[in-house]
């Protein structure tokens, strides 16, 4: 990646309003977005194209914009621009694009659709990153004792770091195996060494009045299950909550509905977690969800 244009699309992110890209440029064609990245993709690609005639420059951006469609980033990241080369006048496809071709186009594109494709990618991780630590400081506050599986990595991390900086205390659980492997979280104010990964998760759900779910992989994932399908047997009571950050949890959660409407769940079932946007509803939702009823397990058999 080419760490000069790195540096200014990062540059135009930050700085790039409604004026034009290049001081007096006649075109500012990027006041047709609103979006920061739209605007950033179109200024870019229209500075790119700004040599000539000012007719020209309008010809060229208008046309290049109308197939743009609403959104430059998504006309790039879909790959379209490939698709301009049969849109170019017949006998101008060498030289309607600045000095360059239809592929070099492509090829300035190419370069983009990766840099935001990895921009993004670092910004979704930094929203877990900054949701996990807002969430272990609302704890820490609150004086609520964190409990996890005392790992020195990821999000689970984060929230433990965050909580004891807080002011609060952190619980971790872990097999013994992890802490050979040296995985183990070494700040924290209680350590439980366990035998297996069974045992982990119901010292977990023993010691918990609540349960929070941050995004994560198969291990979150087949935590949650477990947990949601022991409140539906009645064997956890506790409020479930699942934190749904940036909508990584939308396609679990479009699971369950169909799960409720293909009869394999009951719609009563829907109320065994709850939903939260922002780390600091997920809090408010462990004190208002209320306990499960026990007896209505007898609802658990579909």
């Amino acid at each position: 990646m080419d760490e000069q244009l790195t540096a200014k699309l990062k540059e135009w992110a930050g700085t790039y309003n409604v004026k034009s890209f290049i001081p007096d440029d006649p075109v500012q064609f990027p006041h047709r977005f609103t979006e920061k990245r739209d605007i950033e993709i179109s200024a870019f690609i229209t500075s790119w194209i700004s040599y000539g005639r000012r007719e020209l420059i309008l010809r060229k951006a208008d046309w290049l914009h109308s197939r743009m469609g609403g959104s430059p980033y998504e006309w790039v990241l879909s790959g379209r621009y490939r698709e301009l080369v049969s849109d170019v006048p017949a006998g101008k496809r060498d030289t309607f694009y600045r000095f360059y071709t239809h592929s070099d186009l492509c090829a300035l594109c190419d370069r983009l659709k990766e840099i935001y494709g990895r921009y993004d990618s670092l910004e979704d991780a930094s929203a877990y990153r900054e949701a996990a630590t807002e969430l272990g400081r609302l704890l820490g506050e609150r004086n609520l004792r964190v409990i996890n599986g005392a790992g020195n990595s990821g999000l689970m991390c984060a929230v433990s770091d965050a909580t004891l900086a807080a002011g609060g205390t952190v619980t971790g659980v872990i097999p013994r195996f992890m802490v050979e492997q040296d995985w183990c979280h070494k700040g924290l104010t209680d350590l439980v060494e366990v035998d297996s990964m069974h045992e982990r998760k119901q010292r977990m759900a023993d010691l918990s009045d609540a349960v929070i779910a941050l995004p994560g992989g198969c291990g979150t994932l087949e935590e949650l299950l477990e947990v949601i399908t022991w409140k539906q047997l009645g064997l956890y009571l506790n409020p479930i909550v699942i934190l749904n950050i940036n909508g990584y949890f939308d396609p679990l959660l479009e699971m369950f509905r169909r799960a409720v409407d293909e009869h394999f769940m009951r719609p009563q079932h829907a109320a065994l977690w709850a939903v939260a946007s922002t780390p600091a509803e997920a809090v408010k939702l462990i004190y208002s969800e209320p306990v499960w009823d026990a007896s209505l397990r007898k609802q658990a058999l579909v």
